[in-house]
């Protein structure tokens, strides 16, 4: 019975080509476009999804009001201060996690090497905010002295050809925080490359305290960095926010008033 119904069917779409063309190509263009929103849509949720701590994990966000109308402007920069800040003041924050990065770079070298790569600058609890897979190393020391440097799987080949790096040694190029410091950089663990679905990218991973050696700034009303926090599982998150808005407030018109 179905032989017949495909035979009866084809014959009709042989006797309309031009027809049965149209709708075929409608049909399949129609099924690529679903099937191409679908898997953008799943990439786009599946965004840091891996990280551990994501029920808990949030980014500060800063609100502003822009105009003599009330309108409202919500970025994700935060300043020096505000993290240790609100760390300090408020329990219900389990971890903390200052980044600075972005399209910044920087040059590494080797003995005779020099590569320009991509850092980030974060504190030493980094990895209890996010998870990355170690290859070397171990993630709860990784960061914590002030001339650590975490290098990614693909830094690591770049520079030694190898993954069994931990203990070597770099210089930064002309850097004014790498002057100061007076002493090589020290590779103390190696991680995976972030994977395409992680909004942290980088190929280094330095200390802040490192940084902070050439930049500090206690401004309570700039934002040039991301800051990431994780909170205990039964915090109530509205409320932390309160808490945010009240140690905010309470510094920024300090450093207003002086």
């Amino acid at each position: 019975m179905f032989r017949n119904y495909f035979k009866t069917a084809f014959r009709h779409l042989l006797r309309n080509k031009l027809y049965s063309t149209i709708n075929v190509t409608g049909l399949g263009v129609g099924i690529t476009c679903t099937l191409l929103a679908v898997l953008y849509w799943k990439n786009e949720h599946s965004f840091d999804q891996f990280h551990k701590n994501i029920p808990h994990l949030y980014r500060i966000t800063v609100d502003r009001v822009i105009n003599k109308e009330g309108d409202h402007s919500t970025n994700g920069k935060t300043g020096h201060v505000h993290g240790p800040a609100f760390k300090a003041g408020i329990p219900e924050i389990k971890e903390m996690t200052r980044v600075l990065g972005g399209d910044l770079g920087t040059v590494l070298v080797h003995e005779n090497k020099s590569i320009h790569i991509k850092p980030l600058w974060v504190d030493s609890g980094f990895f209890n905010v996010f998870s990355f897979e170690f290859l070397r190393g171990n993630a709860a020391t990784a960061l914590n002295a002030i001339n650590s440097v975490v290098i990614t799987e693909t830094t690591a080949k770049k520079f030694f050809n190898s993954i069994d790096v931990v203990g070597k040694l770099f210089g930064e190029d002309a850097d004014p925080s790498y002057i100061k410091l007076q002493k090589p950089l020290w590779v103390t663990a190696v991680v995976k490359d972030p994977p395409g679905n992680s909004s942290l990218q980088f190929d280094v991973l330095m200390t802040f305290s490192y940084m902070e050696l050439s930049f500090q700034n206690d401004n309570w009303f700039g934002g040039w960095l991301g800051t990431f926090v994780v909170l205990n599982p039964n915090a109530d998150p509205e409320k932390v926010k309160e808490k945010f808005n009240a140690i905010y407030d309470e510094h920024a018109k300090a450093q207003l008033n002086n």
